[in-house]
């Protein structure tokens, strides 16, 4: 048996205490079930650990498809979807895209009004002002006026207060 010196019995306390506050996670999304006996160690504070992860390949059926494509397509983000599959939110626009869906970079602002959004910016609003209105991010905002033609304006040419 190994004595730890007083360092390290801190350092694995820290880390037991930190262990104990994570929440738990599905193993089956993490790991795969055919974990191979090479592929695990013991690491340096005496806990069972796998040299590599291996994700689970998920395999949706017809009407899971059709799901997919129907809450994408009535407004839902692919990061809500992902998380009410258990998959990543790149698997399901990766297929969403192969069933022929336009995947866009931003649901949110494809729901921003450019018009009145270029008219409150043109009114001397500031982005993150017109982002508090709309409930949105404000880089959000310089998206939209981006992607409009509309010239970004610096902090220094607003009007001092």
């Amino acid at each position: 048996m190994v004595e730890l010196s007083g360092l390290d019995s801190k350092k694995y306390q820290t880390i037991l205490k930190f262990k104990s506050q994570l929440p738990d996670c599905p193993p089956e999304h993490i790991l795969s079930e055919n974990i191979t006996a090479g592929n695990k160690q013991v690491d340096e504070y005496g806990e069972l650990a796998v040299k590599h992860l291996t994700q689970t390949h998920r395999e949706f059926n017809e009407d899971e498809l059709q799901e997919i494509v129907s809450l994408y397509q009535a407004g839902k983000s692919t990061r809500k979807i992902g998380e009410m599959f258990g998959v990543c939110k790149t698997t399901i626009a990766n297929m969403l895209r192969r069933q022929g869906v336009n995947v866009t970079r931003s649901k949110v602002q494809a729901r921003l009004d450019a018009d009145e959004v270029i008219a409150m910016y043109k009114n001397e609003i500031t982005a993150e002002k017109i982002a508090k209105q709309f409930g949105v991010n404000p880089q959000t905002i310089l998206n939209c006026l981006r992607s409009h033609g509309v010239k970004i304006r610096s902090r220094w040419d607003y009007k001092q207060e």
